[in-house]
């Protein structure tokens, strides 16, 4: 669970999506919680105290959005990392720990908001692997808790090597069947391919709605205007192309045919 929220982390962090001063709370609630697991530290946080953090997290998130950070985004990926934290150095229980589950969903989630290449791919398809390894570390806990006998022995080394190999294999098949489903059902948007296209910025004659990428800006000089006999140019408003035919996913603007102009006459 620790290595699933740290993979959730890194793949926002690496991509600006979270504020240094939370990736660094966030840092240091990874490290006392792997600090408790190898017996290092207790709870280092009485549950008292952390209910009054929880509630002042609340009560800041609208005053984050409206002056400190003044963007939704930003505010709700930062409350996000915050109760994640705080969720990390006092969980005990095991509702603590399904909503450590989904706070490191969430921050997968978040992720994709942020980057589209193929560094989220890996970061998926850790997740997928970490994932399966605690769900199945889950139901071994559970199912442990929950009868006082014991169907077979094993050595801690043993279950590590079965969590991790049925970590993995659900992992892998996972992805293989997510990629055929990527190949096999149909997408409305054909235009690009996906993850890592990059668009240029600027004017064009047509714009696809579906497609996903980076932008990169062009410098390139789309027109030059000079004035005659002193006119002002402050008043004017410059309209650089106008897309007049929609077909439910494309923007564009047909050219019907081009005429040639002359200035004499």
């Amino acid at each position: 669970m620790l290595l699933l929220l740290a993979n959730g982390f890194l793949a926002v962090w690496l991509h600006g999506g979270v504020d240094p001063a939370t990736a660094a709370i966030h840092s240091v609630a990874l490290l006392l919680r792997g600090l408790m697991i190898a017996g290092v530290l207790r709870t280092v946080l009485p549950r008292p105290i952390a209910s009054a953090l929880a509630v002042g997290f609340v009560g800041f998130y609208p005053a984050d959005i409206l002056w400190v950070s003044g963007d939704f985004v930003t505010a709700t990926v930062r409350m996000m990392f915050l109760f994640a934290s705080l969720k990390l150095v006092i969980a005990e229980r095991p509702r603590d720990f399904l909503y450590l589950g989904l706070l490191g969903f969430l921050e997968l989630l978040t992720a994709s908001v942020f980057t589209a290449g193929p560094s989220f791919l890996a970061s998926l398809a850790a997740f997928l692997v970490l994932a399966s390894t605690a769900a199945a570390a889950w139901q071994l806990q559970s199912g442990f808790g929950g009868t006082a006998r014991v169907v077979a022995a094993a050595t801690p080394q043993r279950t590590r090597r079965t969590l991790l190999g049925w970590g993995g294999g659900l992992a892998t098949a996972i992805l293989a069947v997510g990629a055929a489903l990527f190949v096999v059902l149909p997408r409305p948007f054909a235009g690009g391919s996906g993850l890592g296209d990059r668009h240029r910025v600027g004017f064009s004659s047509d714009i696809n709605l579906g497609l996903t990428g980076s932008l990169d800006p062009d410098p390139s000089p789309v027109m030059r205007v000079q004035p005659l006999e002193g006119t002002p140019l402050e008043s004017l408003r410059w309209r650089g192309v106008a897309l007049y035919r929609f077909d439910g996913v494309r923007w564009s603007a047909p050219k019907p045919g081009l005429r040639q102009l002359s200035s004499r006459g």
